[in-house]
């Protein structure tokens, strides 16, 4: 299986999302193709499952029938419907916000 002490799994340990998931805070969206080569869906599952365990507020959106990328014409606009209600939901409220002149101004999105 290789030695977990080499550099390189070090270095891969250190960088990979999935052992991370308690550093995350922000709101996340997973959009994952269940025949994914390069990504297993494994991974999708355990990184969904680390954040949800520390209370991150997430969406993960599951292709059956997508690998890496998704192609058929369907599953793009159902990913982009979903990042938009995903952004909608987490961004578009009522905030303070900096105007163009430097100004303070509240602002509704």
């Amino acid at each position: 299986m290789g030695d977990s002490n080499s550099a390189d799994s070090v270095r891969l340990r250190k960088i990979s999302p999935l052992f991370h998931t308690d550093k995350v805070t922000k709101p996340l969206i997973v959009l994952q193709g269940a025949k994914d080569p390069r990504v297993l869906q494994v991974e999708s599952d355990e990184n969904v499952a680390g954040n949800k365990k520390n209370g991150v507020p997430l969406a993960y959106v599951l292709f059956d029938d997508e690998g890496h990328g998704f192609v058929k014409n369907e599953n793009q606009i159902e990913a982009y419907s979903k990042v938009l209600e995903f952004l909608d939901l987490h961004l578009k409220q009522d905030k303070d916000t900096i105007s163009k002149d430097g100004t303070q101004a509240k602002t509704q999105v």
